[in-house]
């Protein structure tokens, strides 16, 4: 079978890391194009891909033309922009898409129009992959089938080692409103008085870094928090830290959280409902209210001073990689690519 899987960039991100592990897999048994839509020609894909896949970077003016050309027997599509170009672009071409939705619509902050256009070009889809229950009942009034499919969870090589003394916090994701990190860092301000020796680990590129910053620098931890850009080795890196906080106000799936998770780290994240499909508080990891930096300083000196919590909640986390194994993500995208494909299918009439 020919797929085409279609998202804006392969820069690094979730979704970019998803659909890239995704491409790996289809092309195991199939023949793989990946395209990008806003990637200029010399941009490479940040995570590696097998060597049978074929990496299109096109303009969207060509975008139409292409896919005239290329006649994939099925399209998948990721996150609202991409999902719905790539409906306009197939519209009356019978070439079934799958749309991958990754977050709560409602917490987008998209204009009208682009709303209007989700609402609208949504129910050509044959089939919408969500990745939580939770994103699921947005979307099911569209009455367009719809599947649940996670991210897979790969088991590391690496695993953490507990030490008695905490001196590095680590967070993973991009400089942006949604990982809402001046909530951490004002947080680690206040544990910073009780714990100067400790430091704040920040992997990720994006457009407030500047302000966080002049933030930092304003709450005097400037000596203790390091900006340390994209890690192309999370599981290292994670492996090497004490415990792992994630202060974000909403996520799709939560791949950072999980990986910190799957090396045995102690996790603290908000209590989101996406959030709360991987954390149990007081099991496998801690919760604490979206933007309240006074809990979650609490939280963090909580475990701070509590080594066996640290020790049996990151043990507990390594189970993740049970629930959320790639044998599992691979068998339900084989399940809805098989229900996308079928003759049944309205596109096919």
């Amino acid at each position: 079978m020919r797929i085409a899987l279609v998202i804006l960039t392969l820069r690094a991100g979730g979704a970019e890391r998803d659909i890239s592990r995704l491409a790996d897999f289809l092309a195991q048994k199939h023949a793989v194009t990946l395209i990008t839509l806003i990637a200029t020609p010399e941009e490479q894909p940040f995570y590696p891909l097998d060597s049978a896949i074929k990496f299109l970077p096109l303009r969207l003016s060509s975008y139409r033309r292409t896919l005239k050309r290329l006649r994939p027997d099925l399209i998948i599509s990721y996150l609202t922009k991409t999902n719905i170009l790539t409906l306009l672009a197939t519209r009356g071409l019978k070439i079934p898409v799958i749309i991958s939705k990754r977050v709560d619509a409602r917490l987008l902050p998209y204009g009208w129009f682009i709303k209007t256009l989700r609402a609208w070009t949504y129910r050509w889809a044959v089939l919408i992959v969500t990745q939580t229950e939770e994103i699921a009942a947005t979307v099911r009034a569209l009455g367009v089938p719809l599947m649940v499919i996670p991210n897979a969870v790969e088991a590391p090589l690496r695993q953490v080692h507990y030490a008695e003394q905490v001196t590095t916090l680590i967070s993973i994701g991009r400089l942006d409103a949604q990982k809402d990190f001046p909530t951490l860092l004002r947080a680690f301000s206040f544990v910073c008085k009780n714990a100067p020796l400790c430091s704040l680990h920040i992997y990720g590129e994006g457009p407030e870094k500047e302000d966080l910053l002049a933030l930092v620098a304003r709450l005097g931890i400037k000596r203790q928090v390091r900006f340390l850009g994209i890690t192309h080795d999370p599981f290292r890196v994670l492996s090497e830290a004490d415990i792992f906080v994630s202060s974000t106000r909403y996520e799709g799936f939560p791949n950072a959280l999980a990986e910190a998770m799957s090396v045995g780290l102690p996790v603290i994240t908000s209590d989101r409902p996406e959030n709360r499909e991987l954390v149990c508080d007081g099991q496998n990891g801690r919760l604490f209210p979206v933007g309240k930096a006074d809990r979650l300083a609490a939280v963090i000196e909580e475990l701070l001073g509590d080594d066996p919590q640290r020790k049996r909640l990151g043990q507990e986390a390594t189970k993740i990689t049970l629930r959320f194994s790639p044998q599992r993500n691979h068998t339900l995208w084989n399940e809805a690519i098989g229900r996308a494909t079928v003759k049944e299918h309205r596109w096919s009439k």
